[in-house]
């Protein structure tokens, strides 16, 4: 039971002594032979300074220390074991350590810098261990660690062993040359460079772990996910590109080659990547060179992608870096011409196809025209002023869509929409030798220009050779002479991508047309209307011509009257009949009106 003396002033231990063995820690109370008297049921607290704690155990059992009370006289009073904390490593905060690619492009062998504080002492002969995340490889033998800065003057690291598997370098701590192994104390962005080291694929990498260890393996510092890095892709070189046809939807041959930055796994994928417009049929693999010695290649392609897949067993079997692929493919057809410059885009990747190794843009080729294999335009009517209509007959070349736009642009002497706006009046369609009417309809007429359509939705191609003749109506013919020739353009959908082209097609020639009836009257006195009649030989007068015309007169025509040589015109002595106009000129007097609703208004000029 506690005593009076729990309430008495007296549980000084006087001034105590400390010894220090190895590594037990003596307390001699009340020392210098000071009386002291300990309180049973007092508490005692001892603050011990300066001690080293051991290496952290990683999970392992925590372990005691045991603390004795001793009589004066040397025996023990009291024992017991007393449970320390769990030595832990140091953590590594993710901004005490930084790995930096020297050269950060996917799939090349180059060095890793690796800057790094530590806050624990590694001992003489410890290790540092550096672990790379995923799709980094490690070339075994070839890793060493150069340009070791901030380590110490005289303390040096070097690769004792590495693991391909684990993707783990061990760094042992030495002294440098002709200084005997030596600890290292806390370091502050000590650095050292790793070499022999690919790349993965393009990306922002996993992250990094770095240790510090004992000689005996404990954990020092720890840092278990220091920020991974960015891998950028390789760029391809030497890329060239050749193609069978150029010709806007026509089927061709391409073979492309390039040089490789990084290194293509044996099981990854070539990609192609084409601009707009193109678009595959049944493509296939002529030939490759460059890929290893694998077994064949396969490919596949869909919409504007094609896919050549390494046929390797792994990611490392067959893999080829600074080589120079070729691949000659067939099944491209080619887009139209007038379509926005582009470019095709090759990528070497993974097995995932989204990792990527290397990529390059590669300019396309230049697409022309095609030609119709047959083109013919005819008119049914060469006579100036009739009425016409025209008849276009093309064959296809290449994969045309259901949907395409001709463009027929007439030459100048024929008038569109005349009287009424022209329109499409019959159409056939030849396919496959099955003819039927195909319902090309009008789109619209921009000055001499008429565009029609196809009535399809562009889901399919129309079979190379297909026949196609429409005809145009309501147009017509404004004057004689000959005409260049019409201009046909087959577009696709968007109006602007054109696939094929023919240039002053069957030019017309318009002969002149024939007056439905023409006379002539002379009168002395013009102005009486009943005094025209045959002229009489030496009188002055006027003449009245009348003419019934065969078709349209154009706006801004031109009369022209050829007298015989000995009619005399603009004579003084006429005017003698005329005292209003005292001029010796031959006037024009009087113009019919339009007796027809085919004739119109004309700006009769001339004398």
């Amino acid at each position: 039971p506690p005593g009076p003396e729990r309430l008495e002033p007296l549980h000084g231990t006087g001034t105590p002594l400390l010894s220090i063995t190895d590594s037990v820690a003596t307390i001699q109370l009340a020392g210098l032979r000071q009386t002291s008297l300990a309180d049973a049921q007092a508490g005692y607290q001892v603050d011990l300074t300066n001690i080293r704690n051991p290496y952290a155990n990683e999970g392992l059992a925590r372990t005691s220390a045991t603390f004795t009370l001793f009589y004066n006289n040397g025996s023990i009073w009291h024992e017991t074991q007393v449970l320390l904390p769990e030595f832990v490593y140091n953590p590594m905060l993710p901004s005490a350590a930084l790995f930096e690619l020297l050269n950060p492009s996917a799939g090349i062998v180059g060095n890793m810098r690796v800057t790094f504080s530590t806050s624990g002492e590694i001992p003489a002969l410890g290790r540092i261990e550096v672990t790379l995340p995923a799709g980094f490889v490690l070339l075994e033998g070839s890793v060493v660690a150069l340009e070791q800065r901030n380590l110490g003057s005289d303390r040096a690291v070097y690769v004792s062993a590495i693991s391909t598997t684990l993707r783990r370098v061990t760094l042992l701590v030495t002294g440098r040359l002709g200084t005997p192994p030596g600890a290292i104390p806390a370091l502050d962005r000590a650095s050292l460079v790793l070499t022999a080291i690919r790349t993965p694929a393009a990306g922002l990498t996993g992250t990094f772990q770095i240790k510090t260890l004992s000689t005996g393996g404990d954990v020092v510092d720890f840092g278990d996910a220091i920020p991974g890095t960015i891998v950028v892709p390789g760029t391809l070189t030497d890329m060239t590109v050749g193609a069978s046809d150029s010709g806007a939807r026509l089927a061709a041959d391409y073979s492309f080659s390039f040089r490789t930055t990084g290194v293509l796994p044996g099981d990854g994928k070539v990609i192609l990547e084409l601009p707009f417009g193109y678009f595959l049929q049944t493509i296939s693999l002529l030939s490759y060179n460059g890929l290893g010695s694998g077994s064949a290649p396969s490919i596949t392609g869909a919409d504007r992608t094609i896919v050549v897949h390494l046929n390797g067993t792994n990611s490392s079997s067959d893999a080829i870096a600074q080589t120079t692929v070729t691949l000659s493919l067939r099944g491209i057809v080619n887009p139209g011409t007038g379509s926005a410059s582009a470019a095709y885009l090759i990528k070497t990747a993974h097995s995932n196809g989204a990792s990527i190794v290397d990529q390059g843009y590669l300019d396309a080729i230049s697409i022309t025209t095609a030609l119709f294999p047959l083109r013919a335009v005819a008119i049914s009517e060469a006579r100036a002023g009739q009425p016409n209509t025209i008849t276009v007959t093309f064959e296809t070349a290449g994969f045309i869509p259901d949907d395409m736009r001709m463009v027929v642009a007439v030459p100048d002497g024929l008038g569109l929409s005349l009287p009424y706006t022209s329109a499409v009046n019959s159409s056939t369609c030849c396919e496959l030798g099955i003819c039927s009417a195909c319902g090309i309809t009008l789109v619209r007429i921009t000055a001499q220009e008429v565009m029609v359509k196809l009535p399809g939705a562009g889901a399919r191609n129309l079979e190379p050779g297909t026949n196609i003749t429409f005809t145009i109506d309501n147009i017509r013919n404004l004057f004689a002479g000959a005409k260049n020739g019409f201009d046909l353009t087959l577009l696709l959908s968007d109006e602007i991508s054109a696939a094929m082209q023919a240039k002053d097609v069957d030019g017309p020639v318009i002969i002149p047309g024939t007056c439905l009836s023409a006379s002539a009257d002379f009168a002395e006195y013009p102005n009486l209307e009943g005094s025209y009649n045959d002229p009489i030989a030496g009188h002055c007068g006027s003449y009245r011509f009348q003419v019934q015309l065969h078709g349209v007169l154009p706006a801004g025509a031109v009369f022209r009257v050829t007298f015989p040589s000995n009619v005399l015109l603009n004579d003084a002595w006429c005017d003698s009949i005329d005292n209003v106009r005292q001029q010796p000129v031959t006037r024009l007097t009087f113009t019919r009106e339009p007796i027809t609703l085919e004739d119109f208004v004309s700006e009769a000029t001339g004398n």
